[in-house]
């Protein structure tokens, strides 16, 4: 699986990675943040991109976005066949217009694209767990994250690029800043 995403700031990325190690160390919930170590917003997954064309065309997108800032609202999951637990992002206007424009860059080099990033579904948010919650330990979760203040302001600076290339973790491929940052492409695995 790939997926085109924003990294999130210093700030916001250390107070996501302290929510993951308080869940794991309260309530055994480790799996997602084993398996994906960036905290992130996600715009699509697909099973397979044209890699090398795919790059190319988010380093253009990114060059002539600027940095623009999200805002997250409380606690949400979703719910179905696994729950997923996450600190959803306020979807407003400007945060839809880049994630239909980038979905519209992208999805020609992609196959096997999860429809839940399509635009008119998308649910922007921030992962907080996923694979090991389940209804016996999921009350527990919810009256200790009650406390937390989840209301955050977070500037997206940036494309990214991760992959699980059948590893137990997921890999970060590429991080692409945006206009205002003109530095070059940052390849973190050969292609």
């Amino acid at each position: 699986m790939y997926g085109v995403v924003s990294l999130l700031d210093e700030h916001i990325t250390k107070t996501v990675q302290n929510l993951w190690i308080d869940l794991a160390n309260g309530f055994g919930v480790r799996q997602f943040a084993e398996l994906t170590p960036y905290p992130h917003v996600s715009y699509q997954v697909a099973q397979q991109y044209e890699e090398q064309e795919l790059v190319k065309h988010i380093e253009d997108f990114a060059w002539q976005a600027t940095p623009f800032r999200i805002q997250t609202a409380g606690l949400a999951l979703f719910t179905g066949a696994h729950l997923v637990l996450h600190v959803p992002i306020v979807r407003t206007l400007g945060l839809s217009k880049f994630h239909q424009n980038i979905w519209q860059t992208i999805t020609p080099m992609g196959s096997g694209i999860s429809p839940y990033y399509q635009p008119a579904a998308w649910i922007p948010h921030i992962t907080l767990a996923e694979y090991d919650i389940d209804p016996e330990n999921l009350a527990c979760i919810l009256a200790h994250l009650s406390s937390h203040p989840l209301c955050w302001d977070i500037l997206i600076d940036n494309l990214a690029l991760i992959w699980n290339p059948g590893k137990p973790q997921d890999e970060l491929c590429y991080k692409i800043p945006f206009q205002q940052q003109r530095r070059k492409v940052k390849a973190i695995r050969p292609v």
